[in-house]
């Protein structure tokens, strides 16, 4: 959720582009006349530092703008750190697959 924050609050384009846009309802009517079949599972990235940075700038919502922006890194780096275990974080989230 933090993570979430972060990227409503530094990245202003992110809530724009959202997955969370797109309802299932939005889904099972462009699917439609078939039925829509949702499957969720659990998924997570182990991230250093290095990586979840990556991961960060290669997001299609991260302004180009913004690649040279220390502030924006800085506070990047404050929320790694904050739950880091062994220089690494567990970036948990779940894997949602449409099928029709």
């Amino acid at each position: 959720q933090e993570y979430e924050d972060f990227l409503l609050s530094h990245i202003p384009s992110y809530q724009s582009v959202s997955h969370k846009n797109i309802s299932d309802d939005d889904l099972k009517q462009f699917f439609s006349p078939r039925p829509m079949i949702k499957i969720t599972l659990p998924n997570q990235q182990i991230l250093d530092l290095r990586s979840f940075l990556g991961r960060v700038r290669s997001s299609s919502y991260f302004p180009k703008e913004q690649a040279e922006n220390k502030t924006l890194y800085d506070d990047l780096r404050t929320l790694f750190d904050k739950y880091a275990i062994a220089e690494r974080i567990v970036f948990k989230y779940i894997t949602e697959i449409y099928n029709s």
